[in-house]
């Protein structure tokens, strides 16, 4: 028995140890291999994953070893906006449900967990450390409160481990040491530093303005060398007339200044940019990838891949 119990520690050590090698080797990579594309033209349509559960709204996407994680909003009321302002608040906060859907490459649902508590429930963009996954979850609002939590890809164990007094969209880990969070719009970053007398082991270290709007961030990942690729869009309007774009950024972890930028004008067949929300860059035999989720309910993952 006690031999069992050791090969399957060894076994979930290894597997942990392979993902953050390879996790790292990949962040290099795209780091590198950005500054080449210049167009959207570069990157072609390669593959299609039909999900076949329902995903509801979906915010973000990551990929551990071969299986996907997927955060969505399942709204029971969608927040109402109120006459005048109240406390503060333009709107209510809505009735909801957050959820985390874990699949594989063939689309297939292995494991769904719930995540947030109350008014706090909508889940944003979500990065991987090389051993958690970590997601924040807020209210349904503008300023709204958040919840900052971290998610076992294995067992899809969710640890709550601090409150934020403002709505966080999305959170990058700057490898395990940092994790920087980016509020509603991505107006503001916020950042987070191991320190181990704190109760859970972080501290807030700083609060900075984000001085580049072009795309309001909706998914982001570190990839490596104090970098970070975000994906969003904007949208603008003039009269009765509407106009969205999407595209990716290359930002410094440290500065948070702007060193690349694609726009991705690309939408799926429904009419959502492909910038969307849920959104996740890996490399494949020295190619990048960028795989999309936009589409709400009935999803389907779009694999781009640079040539």
């Amino acid at each position: 028995m006690k031999l069992k119990c050791l090969i399957a520690l060894f076994t979930v050590v290894s597997t942990l140890v392979a993902h953050q090698t390879a996790a790292q080797n990949e962040h290099d990579e795209i780091a590198r291999k950005l500054p080449g594309y210049t167009s959207e033209k570069q990157f072609s349509l390669i593959d299609s994953i039909v999900l076949p559960f329902q995903t509801f709204h979906t915010q973000g996407l990551t990929k551990v070893g071969g299986y996907y994680f997927l955060t969505a909003v399942d709204v029971k009321r969608w927040p109402e906006k109120y006459p005048s302002p109240v406390d503060g608040f333009d709107r209510d906060t809505g009735d909801g449900v957050g959820r985390v859907f874990k699949f594989d490459e063939s689309g297939k649902l292995v494991a769904q967990v719930t995540i947030g508590e109350k008014s706090i429930y909508h889940p944003g963009g979500i990065d991987f450390d090389g051993k958690y996954i970590w997601i924040p979850v807020c209210e349904y609002r503008p300023h709204g409160n958040s919840i900052v939590y971290r998610m076992d890809p294995l067992t899809m164990k969710v640890e709550k481990m601090w409150d934020v007094r403002d709505a966080l969209g999305a959170v990058v880990c700057v490898g395990n040491e940092e994790v920087i969070g980016m509020n509603w719009d991505a107006e503001h970053f916020y950042k987070w530093s191991r320190k181990d007398d704190t109760r859970h082991g972080w501290e807030l270290i700083s609060k900075e303005s984000n001085h580049m709007l072009t795309f309001k961030i909706q998914d982001a990942k570190y990839v490596g060398d104090t970098l970070m690729l975000c994906s969003g869009l904007n949208r603008w309007k003039h009269g009765e007339q509407s106009f969205a774009l999407g595209g990716i950024q290359l930002m410094r972890t440290d500065s948070y200044q702007t060193l690349y930028q694609l726009p991705l004008t690309i939408k799926t067949p429904r009419g959502a940019s492909i910038c969307n929300n849920p959104f996740f860059p890996e490399m494949k035999n020295g190619k990048l990838r960028l795989s999309f989720a936009p589409d709400d309910d009935h999803t389907v993952v779009y694999i781009y891949e640079g040539r």
